[in-house]
């Protein structure tokens, strides 16, 4: 608990600061002042509630595609003119490791961090192989602490949900690859418009940035992939840059790159089964021009997966659950756990 309350110590402007010393035994002996020992342990979740709202937990557990909005997006592309695809995607996220780069921290406050976004979209073939998208996520985005004291327990917890930035996606497939036979390419350009809920609280207060649904700003968004179908597989490779602007509050949240490779195999019918390893590298996010400690993170997750298609009626199912193979985050934030994404898709 000592060790905790330092961390807020050094975070955030605390009113009580425990002195840490170290036994000859090397334990760590917190010394209380004299007015910690007649307050009660409402003190505790006070400072809790404090350390929940700085910046220890900013960029905790969050999407496993950065921000929501672009999921589904590669899927989508390559309609013929005029066909239109509804797709709606359920995307989850969770954890309770916290760390400091990537080591985890053994911490007697139990922490855990959960996001949830509902995307719904839709896709627009046009002429000379360019596709059109529009996505609207609703998010929600919760963490929460539990502490013990005295044989007790004790938790707060902050959440908000509302829309995230809708967004719209111009992309252009080129295939086959000029001299590269088999070889297919698409490369598209993506606006998020700052039309979602920032998260305020009633007084007008905002919330801690990695809680609120939308960043409230304009962003940019570059996406390319490229493919290979080798018969009954097929070998492909996804790359997403995005760029983050300013909101209201003069915050910007760093500017992120999400790759993968994949391999798909379409041997046993409806069923495709794919596997595929995605690399996540986020950049610190700035607040008023200068770096906001303790957010960023690199993150490598498999996804394992599987795709089940009724093309006599234009469904197309699919799901993957993330499995985290190594986290590194700037500073202390909470490192993801699992992370589950499943989609339904109709060809009209």
């Amino acid at each position: 608990m000592a060790a905790a309350m330092m961390r807020c110590a050094e975070t955030i402007p605390c009113f009580i600061r425990l002195r840490i010393l170290k036994s000859q035994r090397g334990q760590v002996v917190a010394k209380s002042t004299r007015l910690m020992k007649i307050l009660s342990y409402k003190l505790i979740v006070f400072m809790a509630v404090m350390c929940l709202y700085g910046d220890v937990f900013a960029q905790g557990c969050c999407s496993a595609s950065g921000r929501a909005g672009q999921v589904g997006v590669f899927q989508q592309s390559g309609q013929a003119p005029g066909q239109v695809a509804l797709s709606l995607f359920y995307e989850y996220a969770s954890g309770d490791r916290l760390l400091e780069g990537s080591r985890e921290i053994d911490d007697p406050i139990s922490r855990n961090s959960r996001f949830d976004a509902v995307v719904s979209s839709i896709s627009v073939g046009l002429p000379y192989r360019f596709s059109a998208h529009a996505a609207i996520p609703v998010v929600r985005r919760e963490r929460s602490l539990l502490i013990g004291f005295d044989g007790g327990e004790d938790g707060v917890s902050l959440a908000a949900s509302g829309f995230a930035d809708p967004t719209i996606t111009l992309i252009r497939e080129i295939s086959p690859v000029y001299g590269w036979n088999g070889w297919y390419m698409t490369a598209g350009l993506g606006v998020q418009l700052p039309l979602g809920n920032d998260g305020r609280l009633d007084q007008g207060i905002p919330l801690p940035p990695d809680i609120q649904p939308a960043t409230g700003s304009w962003n940019l968004t570059l996406l390319a992939s490229v493919s290979k179908d080798l018969d009954d597989y097929l070998v492909y490779h996804h790359l997403t840059w995005t760029t983050y602007g300013s909101n209201d509050f003069d915050y910007s949240f760093g500017n992120s790159i999400s790759a993968d490779l994949g391999l798909s195999v379409s041997r046993f019918g409806a069923l495709e089964p794919f596997v595929r390893l995605d690399l996540l590298r986020s950049q610190a996010d700035k607040r008023g021009g200068w770096e906001s400690p303790n957010t960023g993170v690199t993150r490598w997750t498999v996804f394992p997966g599987v795709v089940y298609s009724l093309r006599d009626y234009g469904l197309t199912f699919s799901g993957q659950a993330g499995i985290p193979l190594h986290e590194r985050v700037n500073g202390f934030q909470l490192g993801t756990d699992i992370a589950m994404l499943f989609g339904v898709s109709y060809l009209m």
